[in-house]
């Protein structure tokens, strides 16, 4: 019986051996992938533009080109409306913008659009900009002796500008570049019919321009707060513009600008500028001095370009505070900038400050020195002998014949102070500034933007 047991023991331990199982695989041409797995296989990249930045703001800077033709009486933009779009490649390689500005007295409407590619090493883009802009101008009508007979203070002029350009920029190191500019531009001056003397002006001037830059530029500057700079910037270049349609002319134009950012404590600094510019050829480029960059209600004197010189186009040069623009005029001009700027709240308060105003809040001290003349050197506009032109007003009994001088050879003195800060989430700057000229009361100029 225990024998019987035992045995009975062993049979039901017995390891049972699993049947034998034959799995068939499929043939290749059979195989069955998973559609997610499809997807990720590597596919060919194609751009793909998302918005990167929208911005809606009050705007009256100059616009990518700064000469305006020599046919319409220099002015400033007036302040507008800047919309601005951007889309960025989702490798941030290309970018496209656009905007439009629209000035609030609605005259007239600035507009651009530029692609650029910074894929590679050398940066390219690709810019169209149109400009339209109204004004008034003083025009003198005369008779066949050149006897001023009519003048309309408030003659409508309407000047059109349309530039194609093309711009690379080729990286030396991290603070050196070689940029180089080509475009074609086409500028259009007409005047409004509103009286019997303006039909003489029923058709439009057209002149169109090649347009050529090469510049070098370093700049290893730093910027712990807004309008603060430590460091070094320098751009020298030089241009050549020719005149396709007729009377044909070129006129080359070379200048340097050189700006030096000393820390002297806390983030106070010592900020210094020197620009100069010299244009040449049958066509040259008529320096404005006076007054400063982006000036708000923008004041000038009655000066207008030296005489007996053939112009092309006509340029601001800036900063020349205690004066008004055109006070110094010609196709050369200098400048030396000098300013203290001292963060007023940070030697007060140590701790971080959270308004913007206070924040950013500076007092500013400055010293500007500049002329602008006729040849290489203002020596060469006290040589030269002009033909000023002579203005008759008055009745036909009673005519006053004024000829006006302007001091083209004698230096501009500007000193005063100032204050900047960010207001509405605009850098406004606010100067005041008085000229050696003996001027009892100061000039104001509030302006937009940052720097000189």
């Amino acid at each position: 019986m225990d024998d019987t047991t035992s045995i009975a023991i062993v049979e039901d331990t017995k390891e049972v051996a699993a049947p034998e199982t034959t799995v068939a695989l499929p043939e290749e041409d059979s195989i069955y992938v998973d559609s997610a797995y499809v997807k990720m296989r590597a596919q060919p990249y194609r751009y793909s533009f998302k918005p990167d930045y929208f911005s809606f703001r009050l705007d009256n800077s100059i616009l990518f080109t700064k000469y305006q033709p020599i046919d319409q009486g220099f002015a400033m933009p007036p302040l507008g409306a800047m919309l601005t779009i951007s889309l960025n490649d989702a490798f941030e390689n290309l970018r496209l913008t656009g905007g439009i500005r629209l000035p609030i007295n609605l005259t007239g409407m600035n507009y651009f659009l530029q692609f650029e590619n910074v894929t590679r090493r050398v940066d390219w883009n690709v810019l169209l900009l149109r400009t339209e802009n109204f004004q008034k101008i003083a025009v003198g009508y005369t008779d066949t002796n050149n006897n001023i007979i009519y003048v309309n203070p408030d003659q409508v002029q309407k000047t059109i500008t349309n530039l194609i350009q093309g711009s690379a920029s080729y990286p030396l190191d991290r603070v050196r570049s070689i940029r180089l500019h080509a475009g074609i531009r086409q500028d259009v001056v007409n005047y409004k019919a509103q009286d019997f003397f303006a039909l003489t002006f029923a058709n439009p001037t057209k002149k169109y321009w090649t347009l050529s830059r090469a510049e070098y530029v370093y700049d290893n500057t730093i910027s712990p707060a807004i309008n603060i700079f430590q460091g070094t910037r320098l751009k020298v270049y030089g241009e050549y513009f020719y005149e396709l349609s007729k009377p044909n002319g070129g006129l080359y134009n070379i200048g340097l600008d050189i700006r030096h950012y000393k820390k002297i404590f806390q983030q106070a600094i010592w900020a210094t500028r020197a620009a100069y510019a010299h244009s040449g050829g049958n066509k040259k480029i008529n320096y404005v001095m006076g007054g400063v960059d982006n000036w708000l209600l923008a004041k000038q004197d009655v000066f207008g370009p030296s005489p007996d010189q053939n112009f092309g186009f006509q340029s601001l040069a800036t900063n020349m505070r205690g004066y008004k623009q055109n006070a110094r005029s010609g196709n050369t001009y200098g400048v030396i900038n000098t300013e203290l700027r001292v963060p007023i709240m940070p030697l007060f308060i140590k701790r971080p400050i959270q308004n913007a105003f206070l924040k950013n809040l500076q007092l500013v001290g400055f010293l500007d020195v500049g002329n602008a003349w006729n040849g290489w050197l203002p020596d060469d506009d006290k040589k030269a002998t002009y033909s000023f032109p002579q203005y008759q007003v008055g009745g036909k009994y009673n005519p006053v014949t004024v000829t006006i001088t302007p001091p083209r050879s004698d230096f501009a003195v500007g000193y005063g102070a100032g204050l900047r800060s960010v207001l509405f989430g605009y850098f406004i700057r606010a100067d005041f500034g008085w000229s050696i000229e003996g001027n009892p009361k100061p000039i104001t100029y509030i302006s937009l933007g940052t720097d000189f």
